[in-house]
């Protein structure tokens, strides 16, 4: 199994943004919108290794500071699988920049025999306040209380929800010396998360052949409004393609999607990070990866 954990991806998830502080009861939410991301588990074996980043690895002195404050209730967890889901979490604390405190459940149980897990945001809000750059667009609710500067879910609701399988075959290891036929709980764990703070989106199928995208007003998670084809122009632009259509699914499943936003730009040398579209559509795994090939 290859887990891509990346630099871009996580400058693409918090470069959504334009929030500003609003209540939950004036604006609309939408409970679980869009195509579930899961992660599922095979044969394939793939040594790679992407070591902490420096300021996580800088943080483990008292001196240093984390930017976020990720606060986890573990339920069913065994003790090495609780160690190993933390140890990303505080990498992920190095990483991100909230100053509102971002809770997650985590639940260790039984997914089936190949479902390793997934992580998904607790709920999403229209950006209907002022200041907002996309006003018609949902926002996963950790990046809404980052932007909000303060709580807007309910008391006792879930910023993340993560559920990981207790009977998979894994590695608690962080070294990267994960053996052939386990698979690596941290990266997993790691990859999950960006999910469930904003790497996702709407894009999916209407039929065999036809993309669609979008709630039943045809409203998008921020991060569908920048993703777009070769040429630069975005997939939810509907001067060019209809929603539903065909050349939409042409477009999705065309290997030649890109991200773009400002800051994702900005810290990427002024270039779009290139996303996964492969000639056949996977929900679950299409549009919301990065391509696999080109970062291996």
């Amino acid at each position: 199994m290859k887990i891509l954990r990346n630099k871009i991806l996580i400058l693409l998830i918090f470069s959504i943004v334009g929030i500003t502080a609003y209540s939950q009861n004036k604006y609309p939410r939408f409970q679980k919108p869009g195509i579930p991301m899961v992660c599922y588990g095979d044969n394939r074996v793939a040594k790679t290794f992407v070591p902490p980043p420096n300021k996580f690895l800088k943080s483990l002195s008292p001196a240093a500071d984390k930017s976020a404050d990720i606060i986890v209730t573990y339920n069913g967890f065994t003790s090495d699988a609780r160690k190993a889901f933390q140890q990303a979490v505080d990498i992920w604390e190095t990483l991100i920049e909230s100053p509102v405190p971002i809770y997650m459940e985590a639940n260790w149980e039984d997914l089936g025999e190949t479902t390793l897990g997934s992580c998904v945001a607790g709920n999403y809000y229209l950006g209907l306040f002022l200041g907002a750059r996309l006003p018609l667009a949902y926002y996963p609710l950790a990046v809404a209380e980052k932007m909000a500067k303060s709580d807007i879910n309910l008391p006792g609701e879930p910023d993340l929800i993560a559920n990981f399988s207790s009977t998979a075959s894994w590695y608690y290891g962080s070294d990267g010396q994960t053996p052939v036929g386990t698979h690596d709980l941290v990266s997993v764990v790691m990859h999950e998360i960006a999910h469930g703070i904003g790497f996702i989106g709407t894009m999916g199928l209407f039929d065999s052949n036809t993309g669609a995208y979008g709630d039943e007003n045809g409203l998008v998670i921020a991060y569908d409004e920048y993703i777009e084809n070769l040429s630069g122009i975005p997939l939810v632009d509907t001067t060019v393609y209809d929603n539903p259509s065909n050349a939409l699914y042409q477009a999705m499943t065309s290997g030649a999607l890109y991200y773009n936003s400002p800051v994702t730009l900005y810290n990427n040398a002024n270039t779009r990070p290139k996303l996964w579209a492969p000639g056949e559509f996977a929900p679950g795994s299409s549009i919301y990866h990065l391509d696999e090939f080109k970062y291996s």
